[in-house]
């Protein structure tokens, strides 16, 4: 099971890899009433999860459903517009949202 979430993680990481090389200083979950935070976001390079593979879509139709990487006051950061419901508000089993949770795809090795 935990080889999957790190294979599916791994594939994620090297699509995203294909559109930005960019590694983000902070991450920031824009849940419902912070998807206008999303306009502070300069130089951006938008990224919707349907694009990534066996990456989870939102299920909120008021949530976006996009990693958005750019600058905050020059800080680099990604931030996904529309979180992902944990197990029981949607379709995904609670230990694909763990791994998603605990292994960030965004993390540089060696950093917690």
């Amino acid at each position: 099971m935990m080889t999957d979430i790190y294979e599916n993680l791994t594939l994620c990481i090297n699509e995203i890899r294909k559109k930005t090389d960019m590694i983000p200083e902070t991450a920031i979950v824009l849940g419902s009433g912070l998807n206008q935070y999303s306009t502070y976001i300069q130089n951006a390079c938008i990224i919707n999860y349907g694009e990534l593979s066996n990456f989870p879509v939102s299920t909120n139709k008021m949530h976006h459903g996009r990693f958005i990487f750019g600058y905050v006051d020059k800080k680099p950061v990604v931030a996904m517009d529309g979180r992902i419901h944990r197990a029981g508000s949607d379709a995904y089993p609670a230990y694909e949202n763990a791994g998603r949770r605990n292994a960030h795809p965004f993390q540089r090795s060696g950093r917690n």
